[in-house]
């Protein structure tokens, strides 16, 4: 590896030696090489936090949803599980008609690095008050379906704003 020092490589080299032997020989192999080949980390692995990229993709999402709740739902958190990853992301981005900085978006939402990001590391605002919602309803009614029966008032199966 002094090899690649003296071609130019600056990070350290132990960490990546020792990465890469993968059978711990003690040295390098063509094979152990090749894993770099396959090897395509995902584009926010590299990327710098970019606020303005983010805040241009909340931009879009107001402008599309009206909110961030909507956006979180119809756009970001499509499954329903809560957490968005990289691939989610990516998808929303396209929907939005955003194809600028989007690694550089994900890297200012995901700054503790847990490869997903929440409605609260998107709007904070936004997650206490479905939050505060939430906990209204099971601490007067006991669960959403009977919250849900007590404010259809009509029984229609569906709430209007004047309910």
């Amino acid at each position: 590896f002094r090899a690649s020092k003296r071609l130019g490589f600056t990070c350290p080299l132990r960490p990546v030696f020792h990465g890469l032997d993968l059978m711990g020989a003690g040295f390098l192999t063509v094979q152990d090489f090749a894993f770099l080949d396959a090897w395509h980390p995902p584009e926010w692995l590299a990327a710098s936090a970019n606020p303005e990229a983010l805040e241009e993709i909340k931009q879009l999402m107001l402008q599309s949803y009206g909110n961030y709740i909507q956006s979180w739902r119809r756009c970001l958190d499509q499954d329903g599980s809560n957490r968005v990853n990289w691939d989610e992301f990516k998808s929303a981005c396209s929907m939005l008609d955003f194809y600028g900085d989007i690694g550089g978006a994900w890297r200012a939402l995901d700054d503790d690095f847990s490869g997903f990001i929440t409605l609260s590391e998107l709007d904070q605002d936004s997650d206490e008050m479905i939050l505060r919602f939430r906990d209204w309803m099971f601490e007067n009614f006991g669960d959403t379906k009977e919250a849900f029966k007590v404010l259809d008032r009509d029984g229609g199966g569906s709430l209007t704003k004047p309910e």
